[in-house]
C-alpha cells in the first residue's frame, strides 16, 4: 500500500509542471478520491469495534455468567447479535467501496502517467529509441553464443 502512496505523490509532484486545466482537474480528482477513501477507512475502523464489543458481551455471559442463557435477558442477547451482524455487513460494504476507490485511484494514476509522458515529450521531444529488428537480435545472440563457446563458457 505504501508503494501506491509514494507513486501517487510522485506523479502529483511531476504534473505540477503542467499548466493545463486537465492537470487541475486530475489533481483535484486524485485529492478527492484519496480523501473519500481515507474517510471510508476511518469509518470502517470505528465500525469494526462494534462486533468486537458485541462478542465481548456475549463472551462475558458465556464464560462468567451462571446458567448463561437464562440469567442474561433474551432481548440483550438478541441486540448484541444484531449489532454484531449489522456491523459485519457494513464492513463488507465498506470493503466494496474501498475497492471501488482503489480502482478509481488506479485509473487516475494511469491518466497522470499519460499526462507526464505528454509533458515530457513536449519539453524534451520524442525519445530516440533504436528498435532492433528481430533478425538483427537473432544474429547478435548467435554471435554471443559462438563467442561463449570459444572461451569454454
Amino acid at each position: 500500500m505504501v508503494e501506491h502512496h509514494t507513486e501517487t505523490a510522485f506523479l502529483r509532484h511531476i504534473i505540477l509542471y503542467d499548466d493545463s486545466d486537465e492537470r487541475c482537474k486530475l489533481e483535484q480528482s486524485i485529492v478527492q478520491v484519496r480523501r473519500d477513501a481515507r474517510c471510508v477507512r476511518r469509518v470502517a475502523l470505528v465500525t469494526a469495534i462494534f462486533p468486537l464489543l458485541a462478542m465481548t458481551g456475549v463472551g462475558y455471559g458465556v464464560f462468567l455468567g451462571k446458567d448463561f442463557p437464562y440469567n442474561l435477558s433474551e432481548p440483550v442477547l438478541e441486540v448484541l447479535c444484531v449489532v454484531a451482524l449489522a456491523s459485519l455487513i457494513c464492513l463488507m460494504g465498506f470493503a466494496g467501496v474501498l475497492t471501488v476507490y482503489f480502482w478509481k485511484l488506479h485509473r487516475l494514476r494511469k491518466e497522470a502517467r499519460r499526462l507526464v509522458m505528454r509533458l515530457l515529450e513536449s519539453r524534451l521531444g520524442k525519445p530516440q529509441i533504436a528498435k532492433l529488428s528481430r533478425s538483427h537480435r537473432a544474429s547478435e545472440d548467435r554471435g554471443a553464443s559462438q563467442g561463449a563457446t570459444e572461451f569454454g563458457v
